[in-house]
């Protein structure tokens, strides 16, 4: 709905006030939660307040803002029927947001971008924004307001009842804000009521009390209580593109804020005469609201939960003066067989990782078998060093202390199978594994034949055999699984 039509219903129902006593106070809000995905999937979650205390932190990146309004006060207007009536709440309410730098009077901000990814519609068409899916603009009204326990979702300031799901307070006269280009502000959220109208339908669903603490009863029939301080608009902010340093988001009541009168009967239907009624007033004061925040580096674990993956396990040996060969672990139910066994495992991750005590140790891994004399990381890859590891049986080794720079610990573990003489990886030593051996003998020692160097000596040779032959029959007695 434009601007226009809404100040046009606020100016014919107000009239200016004699000094201040009904007041309509705004309070901002940052670090709230608008539940965007879950709107947009056309759920109805209750918006989650955020807080509204001076000299917040917050990294940079999307920020939550919203508002919530408050009234207070007897209507002072001397010579009108409402004067020296308590309130009923809020009529109408429109208001602006802005972004400075420093100080309240300090600059604007003009590089803030202000959008939000759950608004619906409205006058202002959305054609590109961060929401997708037309969920934009500078502002939205916020999911607050639940007038029957016993539906599912909450509403807008601006929804009547629909369909036994949600139920709100209904101000159909309702504007979006436009953002002008490099202003550092929003200009014009705004929502009221049209009218009360008896014999039309709209007395069963527009209720009084915005403004008003729960529970309060508003003397306007039975059972009719306040609708609570609770957020009514809300929006994002991207910092992204901001300076690091303070900054003050400012809200400044438009021309438009009004109270429903106490001299009025909202409830009951005139018995003759005009159907509509003039119920609403001009506030005696409109209170705006300022909000101070630092804004400091992005934290780079702001949305990282995922912890790190293992992408590589190697078995490594120094085979005499040839040098390191490694066995590669990283597929399921790979032997090794060399002597030993397994003496130093080299498990890459994906991405860097670090102690969780801030020093790798022994204790940072467990294992199921051997000991463990030493543990060292070297960004990605964490080298574990061991011994007296058991022949013939599965092996399992898992990282308890290990975790990335965000804190998120492995949970993954690695299973491998030693087995002294079994060269070809099969799980049993027998005659192929002899055969394997001899066909060597003689060859220079690579990568891909130093599984039958079995006492890593660097050669292929009579040692070799006795290794293999001494070992002949043996059988893996559990797989990895």
């Amino acid at each position: 709905m434009g601007m226009a039509r809404l100040f046009s219903v606020v100016l014919m129902l107000a009239a200016a006030p004699a000094f201040a006593a009904s007041v309509v106070s705004y309070e901002l809000q940052l670090g709230g939660d608008n539940h965007a995905a879950d709107v947009i999937a056309l759920q109805r979650p209750m918006y989650t307040p955020g807080n509204p205390a001076d000299g917040l932190t917050f990294s940079k990146g999307v920020l939550n803002w919203a508002a919530s309004i408050a009234v207070t006060g007897l209507h002072s207007q001397t010579g009108h029927a409402s004067d020296g009536k308590p309130t009923w709440g809020v009529a109408n309410f429109v208001v602006s947001i802005e972004l400075h730098q420093g100080t309240a009077d300090g600059p604007l901000v003009t590089t803030a971008d202000f959008y939000s990814s759950i608004h619906d519609g409205g006058a202002v068409p959305c054609t590109t924004c961060k929401g997708g899916g037309g969920f934009c603009a500078g502002s939205a009204f916020a999911l607050s307001y639940k007038r029957v326990p016993a539906w599912t979702g909450y509403a807008r300031v601006t929804e009547a009842a629909s369909s036994g799901v949600y139920y709100g307070p209904f101000m159909e006269v309702c504007m979006w804000p436009t953002v002008p280009a490099a202003a550092g502000k929003i200009l014009g959220t705004g929502a009221g009521y049209a009218q009360w109208c008896r014999g039309c339908g709209l007395g069963t669903t527009t209720t009084p009390g915005i403004g008003i603490p729960a529970g309060t009863p508003v003397p306007v029939g039975s059972g009719t209580f306040g609708l609570g301080i609770v957020p009514v608009i809300e929006g994002q902010i991207d910092t992204s593109a901001l300076e690091l340093g303070t900054y003050v988001l400012r809200l400044v009541p438009g021309t438009g804020t009004n109270v429903l009168r106490g001299d009025v009967d909202l409830m009951t239907a005139p018995t003759s005469g005009p159907q509509v009624q003039a119920f609403a007033v001009a506030a005696n004061e409109a209170v705006e609201d300022t909000i101070t925040f630092t804004l400091t580096e992005a934290d780079p674990c702001a949305d990282d939960t995922v912890a790190p993956a293992i992408v590589s396990t190697l078995s490594r040996k120094t085979h005499g003066t040839k040098g390191e060969f490694d066995v590669d672990l990283t597929a399921g139910n790979v032997v090794e067989g060399r002597t030993g066994g397994l003496t130093k495992l080299i498990v890459t991750f994906s991405e860097p990782i670090q102690a969780a005590g801030g020093t790798a140790g022994p204790d940072s891994v467990s294992v199921t078998s051997g000991t463990v004399s030493n543990v060292a990381i070297n960004g990605d890859a964490l080298t574990v060093d061991l011994a007296g590891v058991t022949n013939a049986d599965r092996f399992i080794i898992a990282f308890p202390g290990i975790q990335d720079a965000c804190g998120n610990a492995v949970t993954e573990t690695k299973c491998a199978r030693v087995l002294f003489g079994d060269i070809n990886g099969d799980g049993k030593v027998n005659t192929m594994d002899m055969t394997l051996l001899r066909n060597n003998v003689g060859m220079e020692i690579t990568a891909a034949n130093c599984r039958a160097d079995l006492n890593t000596s660097g050669t292929f040779n009579t040692q070799d055999m006795t290794l293999v032959r001494n070992n002949v029959g043996t059988i893996m007695a559990n797989p990895c699984p």
